[in-house]
């Protein structure tokens, strides 16, 4: 079976006919029920991937906001989406953050620790029992240093104590 992927409707439908093409290059297809993806950027532009992630960068914030709740303020929060949402690889990291469940673990107190432990260049304190949090968006070490953060990219191991700092994590 092949699949066509038509970028008006959005989805995938069957191909019944011969298929031709002149173009060599493959930027993804099906088999035997699996779709493979040979070129990621093309895929996720075709299929409006890069464009949903990103909205979930907002998404995120928010989610964060409510299971804190409300303790904690991001400074310039609608910047700070709109950087993340123009950096494709950062806001795949929140997404995941999202649907892991990392975000609803976080509290301000840890957050807080590992600013300080990490010397991650985030601005932090707290005003009238509220903890804002400044993370300038156009500097990319505090943007990224902010990913990381919410993200849980670094982990300590039980058995060593070592910590490690990790892009990819599937929960036990």
């Amino acid at each position: 079976m092949a699949a066509l992927f038509s970028t008006s409707k959005h989805e995938f439908s069957e191909v019944t006919g011969k298929i031709f093409t002149f173009d060599v290059g493959v930027h993804f297809f099906e088999f035997q029920g699996t779709v493979f993806v040979a070129d990621s950027r093309t895929f996720e532009v075709v299929t409006n991937v890069r464009k949903i992630t990103s909205e979930r960068a907002d998404q995120v914030i928010n989610t964060f906001h409510d299971k804190t709740k409300g303790d904690v303020v991001f400074v310039k929060r609608k910047e700070l989406v709109e950087a993340i949402k123009g950096k494709p690889l950062f806001a795949k990291k929140i997404a995941s953050a999202l649907v892991m469940g990392t975000i609803e673990a976080l509290t301000a107190q840890k957050m807080i620790a590992r600013i300080k432990s990490k010397g991650l260049k985030i601005i932090h304190e707290l005003l009238n029992g509220k903890y804002y949090f400044k993370v300038d968006e156009t500097d990319p070490k505090s943007l990224r240093d902010f990913v990381d953060l919410i993200t849980d990219t670094y982990l300590i191991s039980d058995v060593t104590d070592l910590e490690y700092k990790t892009h990819a994590k599937e929960r036990a």
